[in-house]
């Protein structure tokens, strides 16, 4: 299942279903969902490295300041299941179409969307 922007399947006999409806539903099963903790824990640390970049280049400065916090690396390898379910609501909720795509082959619980509505199969 991708979290896209609006797309028209004209093959699919399911009725369109938005992008917030299907990730508000997601988010209410997220507690019957299996994840990929290995694979979260390496997207985790890809946008850890991204935002010391960031922090290192353009805020460079505010940090030298004292205006910006350290921020570490996660301490269990992979993330424990709290850490990754954490991280997977994150990007659900504030992730680019491009980032909800990636975050979702951490997900292994197999699910059916019919009639705009998810369910999880167990």
């Amino acid at each position: 299942m991708k979290i896209l922007d609006r797309h028209v399947d004209y093959d699919c006999d399911e009725p369109y279903i938005s992008k917030e409806n299907l990730i508000q539903q997601l988010i209410a099963h997220i507690g019957e969902i299996k994840l990929d903790e290995k694979l979260l824990t390496t997207q985790l640390k890809e946008e850890i490295e991204r935002f010391h970049s960031l922090r290192g280049e353009v805020l460079h400065q505010e940090f030298l300041a004292g205006n910006l916090n350290q921020f570490d690396y996660p301490q269990k390898i992979p993330l424990d299941r709290d850490t990754a379910k954490e991280y997977l609501l994150h990007v659900l909720k504030a992730g680019s179409a491009e980032d909800r795509i990636q975050i979702m082959s951490a997900i292994k619980t197999k699910s059916i969307l019919h009639n705009k509505q998810l369910t999880i199969k167990t």
